[in-house]
């Protein structure tokens, strides 16, 4: 920063600027008009944009284009040192303007204001407390401080039933990994020894996985588990894990396939996985089966309220915040009776993300998407417990013996944690009355 060298064989002067890139300055050099035509140029150049989507799933963003600067201002060099004119001077103008251009950028980025989303009081009555997180690497994650950030985070929130994102364990890593992750959540959370569902990727190492890390009297006991069972790639690449509980709610985390850089497996996601997915939904919500609550990295941003720049020319052609996800989504949530929870109860917060890219730097500037949620069966918002809903108890009943519960009644709140790091997702909770 601040440096100069001198290249030998070329008589040039590498300047470097701060918050910026190094350009050759050379002497000899050009005319002022040719000059000042090819400032011009690579003024513009470096204002462009273009590349990413803001979030860095799929695109070249901020350090492609400071490299396509840098290339091209390397071929400039050597072409300007063939110019006998071109001097220190006007090298040094044009250094000015590229190392200008990349500042102005940086003081142009502006942080995205949060909307207040102040939690509800601890219920006073019996709950469900669920909570669901992408951790992008368990392994890493239980790593961190010897495993400190989590342990805080689930003595905070006392979650009844946790799921995790893309864990990326293998078969082989269970042995060990599970009973030091159930020691912790035992720790953190003491009383009843906690219990694991997995569902991991077996078509590719360190890719993928869901798992379920639960109280075995969560809900009223859980009576029933699976893993993988959406379709055949859910088997393969370990996407969801699934919980029956004996209050009649049924709980599935999924982690949603991302539809890839340049789109490529666009058409899989919204043609194939949503289509499946609600197949699957359908038979989990037949007759007498109770409600449904789905949760995790759903990968989707359903509304311009989800996304920190929905006007970028950019944004609709990148993985999450398309048209045909979106409305694939819209699909999702029609078709199957469910409801966004957390959108349900904070219907005009804006500011309000789970996801930020660790490669563009976007999260000291809130520059996020919101793609994980809670959606659950509209049965839930409308005050009716299971068992009223199948018609096997009288709501009466229940109110006249408030000892004797239904099931899940109503939700007391749903929380984005965003305050939480440790991946470039945070966690998020939901806590039903039962």
């Amino acid at each position: 920063q601040g440096s100069r060298a001198r290249c030998i064989e070329k008589r040039a002067e590498i300047l470097w600027l701060p918050g910026s890139l190094g350009v050759m300055c050379l002497s000899p050099a050009a005319s002022v008009a040719a000059s000042s035509s090819l400032e011009l140029r690579i003024a513009r150049l470096g204002e462009g944009g273009g590349g990413g989507r803001g979030q860095g799933r799929g695109g070249g963003g901020p350090a492609r284009r400071r490299l396509g600067i840098a290339l091209l201002s390397a071929l400039l060099s050597a072409a300007l040192s063939m110019i006998p004119s071109f001097t220190a001077a006007r090298g040094l103008a044009l250094a000015q303007a590229l190392g200008g251009a990349g500042r102005g950028r940086a003081r142009a980025r502006a942080s995205i204001p949060r909307d207040p989303t102040p939690p509800q009081p601890a219920p006073s009555g019996p709950a469900l407390k669920v909570l669901s997180w992408n951790v992008n690497g368990l392994r890493a994650l239980l790593k961190k401080e010897d495993g400190a950030l989590l342990s805080e985070l689930l003595a905070a929130e006392a979650p009844d039933i946790t799921l995790f994102q893309e864990h990326r364990l293998q078969q082989s890593h269970l042995a060990e990994t599970e009973p030091q992750l159930l020691a912790l959540f035992d720790e953190a959370l003491p009383g009843e020894p906690h219990c694991a569902t997995w569902a991991v990727s077996t078509g590719r190492k360190g890719y993928s996985g869901s798992c379920a890390i639960y109280r075995p009297s969560a809900g009223g006991g859980i009576v029933g588990s699976g893993a993988g069972e959406v379709n055949d790639i859910d088997a393969l690449e370990g996407r969801s894990v699934r919980l029956d509980l004996a209050c009649g709610l049924t709980v599935v985390g999924a982690y949603v396939p991302n539809s890839g850089r340049g789109l490529s497996r666009l058409d899989y996601r919204v043609g194939t996985w949503d289509v499946e997915l609600i197949s699957y939904l359908k038979r989990l919500r037949e007759p007498g089966s109770g409600e449904l609550l789905l949760c995790g990295d759903l990968n989707v941003a359903h509304t311009d309220a989800d996304c920190h720049n929905p006007g970028a020319k950019h944004i609709r052609k990148q993985a999450g915040c398309t048209q045909e996800e979106m409305a694939s989504f819209s699909r999702v949530l029609e078709e199957c009776d469910l409801v966004d929870v957390w959108r349900h109860i904070h219907p005009d917060a804006r500011g309000v993300f789970t996801y930020w890219s660790q490669v563009a730097k976007n999260r000291p500037y809130n520059q996020g998407l919101r793609i994980d949620y809670f959606l659950a069966s509209r049965g839930l918002f409308e005050g009716k417990g299971l068992s009223d809903k199948d018609g096997s108890r009288a709501s009466k009943e229940k109110a006249s013996d408030p000892s004797s519960p239904t099931g899940p009644i109503g939700f007391h709140d749903c929380e984005v944690l965003d305050s939480v790091m440790g991946s470039d997702h945070c966690p998020i909770t939901c806590t039903l009355l039962l």
